[in-house]
């Protein structure tokens, strides 16, 4: 690799950790904290303790959380105290081996469009947003590496009798020792989320187009020991598997799969868009075509900044599906309408690129091949759809783009262009991601302030993601419901929509509303919660961004969840 390429690199990775670095501790990140200041207090023990996460205190060996990220998390407050700044600037080791990993590949697959490729992805609207303390990144990472060193096997395994340079027992134990990293590599991915299950299936996909099926099985096997080896030792210490048990209470069942499939569209619609833009100009379409896609783009997020619209409709689930029967009420916003129809262009040129990369070699074949694994493993492994479930889909299908952009030499103006509106999308994006985050920690800090200047006492707050983490910073404490007792005097503070929070009966006759904290600014457009856990990853926002409701206590009160 050329010097110049690796500056490029390691600015990205800069660029892409300090503008994460500047994001308010959000959504899952907050559950996350809590192993990881487990971990930095007693590393032998990271799911010793009870944490209260949606509706109940719980063992931590119940919520799903590996533990690869929250074990070089809690190093990380162990170093650096209590600075979330410098926490996310410790996920810069991840960064790197991610943005050098697909450099890599692309490398390989996409040649002289291999490095604009590479900012295009890291700084889209998929993959910008994504960074958090939250395991997706650091997971794809190592899956990455380890898809690109097993690629290397084949080369090393192609050694040419009486060759001087490569004597040919070496050569062929240099495959083998490639195979056992990257086995290494994806065991490690495996332990940071278990959507990398799907890696060992595309390493075997490998080793079995090219003819070396046991370089395949040493991998897995090597990967199986690493993460077999550490749900043994987690069902040592504490009665179960953590792996074990959220298999256990996973969604399953043909209903639950299938509803992930509808939600994919307006997904792909709102992050993928401008892969398919350029999947479309490397694929031969009309220069106007293209543009006018690029245009449809523009005008649906400019839409969405001014219009939001929402519909319910009655769907009924047939039992030949997997469903009751029953007819459930769907939801439906113009975001959805807008983005699954943008979504059905990026699925449309995706079957025309896996056609169009179908040939005789095994480079073509293994890309089709490992994005039918990623889709297969969306539904398999999701257990709700969201933006972050996708990405690996969106990395096979750049890596099939990026193949037949180096075969074309024609369009170089054409492919800058719909890169760079890429990457402003990508930063729309994170703007409005940072200000979603941002309104929960003002939020928070907002109803403590209040309850200072109003004599202070004990605060309860009701509220997750960002907002739990910035309360109980602020000293607040959990309402949990049932368990709870709020005494008169005390205080209540409640995060409004769209961030989540248990469910409880609110008595106005045991607490009456003091003031309202309204947290807003002149952005019209929204990421949560649909970018997190939903269809939606970019919407219409009207009134403030979060309204939090702070409440004084009257009387004696247990909050008791809803019959």
């Amino acid at each position: 690799m050329r010097r110049c390429d690796i500056s490029s690199l390691l600015l990205l990775a800069l660029v892409y950790t300090g503008l994460a670095s500047i994001k308010p501790i959000h959504v899952d990140e907050a559950a996350n904290y809590y192993y990881a200041r487990q971990i930095a207090n007693d590393s032998l023990d990271p799911y010793g303790f009870e944490m209260f996460w949606y509706q109940e205190l719980e063992p931590a060996n119940h919520v799903l959380t590996p533990p690869v990220l929250v074990y070089w998390w809690g190093l990380g407050v162990r170093l650096f105290g209590h600075l979330p700044v410098l926490w996310k600037i410790w996920l810069l080791p991840f960064v790197l081996l991610f943005v050098f990993s697909l450099h890599g590949l692309l490398a390989r697959f996409a040649l002289d469009w291999a490095m604009p490729l590479t900012w295009a992805t890291v700084l889209s609207p998929a993959f910008l947003p994504s960074l958090n303390l939250m395991p997706d990144i650091p997971a794809m990472a190592s899956s990455l590496a380890a898809v690109a060193v097993f690629l290397r096997v084949s080369a090393c395994a192609q050694y040419s009798v009486g060759s001087t340079q490569y004597p040919e027992g070496r050569r062929h134990d240099h495959a083998w020792a490639l195979a056992a990293f990257a086995g290494l590599l994806t065991g490690i991915g495996m332990q940071t989320k278990y959507t990398a299950f799907v890696t060992p299936a595309v390493l075997l996909l490998w080793a079995f187009l090219i003819g070396r099926p046991r370089h395949g099985f040493l991998a897995v096997c090597i990967a199986a020991a690493v993460f077999v080896g550490w749900e043994a030792l987690v069902a040592w210490k504490y009665g179960e598997s953590h792996f074990w048990h959220q298999l256990r209470v996973a969604p399953t069942g043909l209903e639950n799969k299938l509803a992930l499939l509808g939600p994919g569209l307006p997904i792909l619609g709102g992050v993928a868009s401008g892969v398919s833009l350029l999947a479309l100009a490397a694929l031969g379409v009309r220069r106007r075509i293209v543009i006018v896609g690029g245009a449809a783009i523009l005008l649906t997020i400019g839409l969405l900044g001014f219009v939001g619209a929402q519909w319910t409709l009655d769907v009924p689930w047939p039992t030949w599906l997997g469903g009751d029967g029953a007819t459930r009420a769907a939801r439906f916003t113009l975001a959805t309408m807008l983005f699954g129809f943008l979504g059905s262009a990026v699925v449309g040129t995706a079957a025309w690129l896996a056609w169009k990369n179908w040939d005789r070699s095994a480079d073509g074949r293994f890309l089709v091949g490992w994005l039918v694994l990623e889709l297969a493993g969306y539904v398999a492994l999701s257990p709700f759809p969201a933006v972050r479930r996708t990405l690996g889909v969106l990395l096979v299908l750049t890596l099939l783009v990026g193949r037949v952009m180096g075969q074309r030499h024609d369009r170089s103006r054409l492919f800058k262009g719909i890169i760079l509106l890429n990457v402003a999308l990508g930063l729309l994006f994170f703007v409005v991601d940072v200000y979603d985050a941002r309104a929960q920690m003002l939020g928070a800090r907002a109803a403590a302030n209040h309850v200072a200047a109003s004599g202070g006492g004990r605060a309860w707050y009701a509220g997750h993601w960002g907002f739990q983490f910035y309360a109980e910073e602020t000293g607040m404490t959990p309402l949990v419901p049932g368990e709870s007792i709020l005494q008169a005097g005390d205080w209540l503070v409640i995060a409004g929509t769209p961030v989540d929070r248990p469910a409880f009966e609110l008595r106005d006759d045991r607490s009456e509303i003091v003031t309202k904290v309204e947290i807003a600014d002149w952005l019209p457009w929204k990421t949560v919660a649909g970018y997190y856990g939903g269809q939606e990853p970019l919407d219409h926002r009207a009134g403030a961004r979060l309204v939090v409701e702070v409440r004084q206590v009257t009387g004696k009160w247990t909050p008791a969840s809803p019959p």
